[in-house]
């Protein structure tokens, strides 16, 4: 396992130019907004990184294609805890209403291409009636904006040196562009160093200031070169990004 933190007030961990610990409260906004993902990948434990965005059906947790599926095939037992620190999960967990639930562009499911690395999920109510956008807000979503855009990306990087157990974001504005194999728009570069788990958190642009304040979800933490944590890729989120945000947020309403 990572070495544990040795204290909160951590801002920057040693060798670490860019994650940053959140300091906020992870019971309000912004930070309540983002959560931990648990799933299994062909029967081993796995995690990721997710926010809820603004829907219709007040259930979509916004993430990376991959962590809803890759050459293993869908992942299984799927959930998705808001707030997540330390074990605690203080608005309960939230799992997939069902495979079908579980949304990404068809470029993600045919050839797994890191260009269209974005999903959708619905999830269930909790308690019979309280959706996951009742319990903890939500963040906006936007699409087709310009990809010169400064963003802070959210996530619980697991992999050494941290553990997984608490929100870390980086603040970056966009320092170029990625040409993985594949159609579609290049990907979207920043300067960030959160590693393993972080992927699928939301890269927010717009009013966010500190911690305080709201934005939209514009990217997703998708892969990084070689055996480097830095920098972070994630998808440029056009109209594909947005016909699975519409299948997601429709889900599950008559």
């Amino acid at each position: 396992m990572p070495p544990k933190l040795s204290r909160d007030t951590t801002l920057l961990l040693p060798g670490v130019r860019f994650a940053r610990l959140w300091l906020g409260s992870n019971r309000s906004a912004p930070a309540s907004t983002f959560g931990k993902i648990f799933f299994d990948r062909k029967g081993e434990p796995y995690v990721c990184s997710g926010t809820v965005v603004t829907s219709k059906n007040k259930s979509v947790v916004w993430t990376a294609g991959h962590c809803i599926y890759d050459e293993a095939g869908v992942h299984t037992n799927w959930i998705f805890v808001p707030g997540y620190k330390r074990g605690a999960k203080p608005f309960g967990t939230f799992r997939a209403s069902d495979a079908h639930s579980m949304f990404a562009p068809n470029a993600w499911f045919d050839s797994l291409d890191q260009r269209f690395d974005v999903a959708g999920v619905a999830v269930r109510p909790i308690r019979g009636t309280q959706n996951v956008e009742d319990a903890v807000g939500s963040q906006g979503i936007k699409f087709n904006q310009s990809p010169r855009e400064t963003f802070a990306a959210f996530g619980y990087p697991e992999a050494d040196p941290f553990n997984g157990e608490r929100l870390y974001w980086c603040n970056s504005a966009v320092r170029g562009r990625g040409y993985p194999q594949g159609t579609g728009p290049a990907t979207l570069q920043i300067d960030c160093d959160m590693s393993g788990g972080s992927s699928g958190g939301g890269w927010i642009i717009g009013s966010y200031k500190g911690h305080v304040g709201w934005g939209w979800v514009n990217s997703v933490v998708s892969y990084h070169n070689d055996d480097k944590a830095t920098p972070k890729f994630g998808p440029y989120m056009g109209k594909v990004a947005r016909e699975v945000w519409d299948l997601a947020q429709t889900y599950g309403l008559s």
